[in-house]
């Protein structure tokens, strides 16, 4: 049997014995079919607090903090979570709020600052024309942040999450350090980033990333409003010739078959990245809540956990280590004394 594994940036045909047992990738979990609606739902049955249209002032100014596409997953052609994006700007106008007095802040944290591709890419083409407000980078060494004491930690903020009406945030919660409330901290300055560490990515207990989150909610809350969109995410799937591999047969065998992978595994390096990279794929969401940022943000973790953890292929049993037992020669001493047959 021969099968093509994905390996560095080739994808050899690896020759396994006839029964071998092969762990292929879990399957896609059900997708929304209307992020609109999905979104619109989680907004006006929000997990705690008010509603958004309760929230949101008319004729007020409205910020909206995202984290860079790359996190925690890096981005798609086909990115679910620029719809999402879309339905958030969607309903605060539709709550009231002008479509100019929005502002998008992407708190990239400690990262690289995102260039203007990577900002194109937080809305599609055509929400893009449609919208009206500022796209703004967070800076953590700007002069203009803002001081706040949060926990009773000094801090200082972007000045958007100060001078406005109302802040939501906007995020995949997919571990502790991203989404939820953390994406105010990567609106902050760098002692304060670097404080919010975490021991587990998955462990909430004890996690200072979320406790600093949260007392930067809390305090921001107190002069503004804040409510949260959690997202939970699929894995990244791959489309167009090779949709379904490597977790469906016929997918696998297409792909074996392929002459485009002979050609790939014979190019040079960097031609072998770039079209790996290059490759189209989408990223679906599976779920999503509102609520306060720190609540909603735990709530997608929780659910990504559990929803993956379902989705897990079955184990196989691990093969015998050696030969068997019954083939085993016997010692030397043993074959002596054997009596004969």
């Amino acid at each position: 049997m021969r099968v093509p594994l994905h390996s560095g940036s080739r994808v050899p045909l690896v020759t396994l014995p006839d029964d071998a047992v092969l762990l292929g990738a879990p399957p896609p979990l059900d997708a929304l079919a209307d992020i609109r609606a999905a979104v619109t739902e989680a907004f006006r049955y929000p997990l705690g607090g008010r509603p958004l249209e309760s929230l949101a002032p008319r004729g007020g100014r409205a910020t909206v903090v995202v984290q860079p596409p790359a996190v925690p997953l890096p981005t798609a052609q086909d990115d679910a979570r620029q719809d999402a994006l879309a339905a958030v700007l969607g309903e605060l106008s539709r709550a009231g709020v002008a479509r100019e007095s929005v502002t998008v802040l992407v708190a990239g944290g400690l990262e690289r600052r995102p260039g203007r591709r990577e900002l194109e890419s937080l809305l599609r083409p055509d929400q893009r024309r449609d919208f009206r407000g500022a796209i703004v980078v967070h800076d953590c060494e700007a002069d203009d942040l803002r001081p706040v004491v949060a926990g009773g930690r000094p801090t200082r903020v972007h000045p958007t999450l100060v001078e406005t009406d109302l802040i939501v945030t906007v995020g995949a919660g997919e571990s502790v350090l991203h989404g939820g409330a953390t994406a105010l901290v990567d609106a902050s300055v760098p002692g304060t980033m670097r404080a919010a560490r975490a021991v587990s990515l998955l462990e909430a207990n004890g996690a200072a990333a979320l406790q600093i989150g949260a007392a930067l909610e809390e305090e921001l809350g107190r002069a503004v409003p804040i409510i949260g969109l959690s997202l939970v995410l699929d894995r990244p799937r791959t489309t167009g010739l090779y949709r379904g591999y490597p977790w469906r047969p016929e997918a696998i065998e297409a792909a074996g078959r392929s002459p485009f992978r002979r050609l790939l595994n014979a190019s040079p390096a960097v031609l072998r990245r770039r079209a790996l990279t290059g490759a189209a794929r989408e990223l679906d969401v599976i779920a999503a809540g509102a609520g306060l940022p720190t609540a909603a943000g735990r709530r997608s973790c929780r659910t990504a956990v559990r929803r993956r953890r379902s989705a897990r292929p079955s184990r196989a049993p691990a093969p015998p280590r050696g030969r068997p037992r019954a083939a085993r020669p016997a010692p030397r001493s043993r074959r002596a004394h054997a009596p004969p047959r």
